[in-house]
């Protein structure tokens, strides 16, 4: 064991590290995100998130936030330098599968079918579609770069806006 870190309840499966793997991060069940040095293993930060984090977390494209679905509480974004709550989403739906990040924005394959896409800086819906079940695999459980290989076409609307038109089945 090259260093250890006590915690006052259990830690939720999957801890993380950032791309440089300067930082671990990981949720606990008593709903605390931490940021820690992963040379020695010392406290950076700590998120109180008011929710459990389970498994459904994701790193923004430049590595500076961590989106993560805290219980109850909805997604949440955490700056990884800071370790600040940056905004949240409450969602109905409290099992959800990681967000897809993809040209500043996540999409996240919701419950009742649709795919929602919010902005990665601040958290503002973009929109929301009900597309075919095929892409619904995708939403879930692959890269963002599938999700635009499903499409037939994309029209831009912003950048970080797409409309999904004539999905391929």
């Amino acid at each position: 064991i090259y260093w250890s870190y006590m915690v006052s309840s259990g830690v939720t499966p999957s801890p993380r590290v950032t791309s440089d793997g300067k930082l671990v991060l990981f949720g606990t069940q008593d709903g605390y995100l931490y940021g820690l040095d992963a040379s020695n293993g010392y406290e950076r930060w700590i998120c109180n998130t008011m929710g459990i984090i389970n498994l459904s977390t994701a790193f923004s494209e430049d590595w500076r936030m961590l989106y993560a679905f805290a219980g109850e509480y909805g997604l949440i974004a955490v700056d990884i330098d800071t370790g600040k709550r940056k905004w949240s989403v409450h969602f109905r739906d409290q099992k959800l599968p990681p967000p897809l990040v993809y040209s500043g924005s996540l999409y996240i394959g919701l419950g009742n079918g649709e795919v929602l896409a919010l902005s990665g800086e601040d958290g503002q819906e973009l929109w929301r579609s009900k597309p075919s079940e095929s892409i619904m695999t995708y939403i879930a459980g692959d890269s963002p770069c599938c999700l635009r290989r499903l499409c037939s076409s994309c029209s831009v609307l912003t950048e970080r806006q797409y409309r999904f038109s004539h999905m391929v089945a």
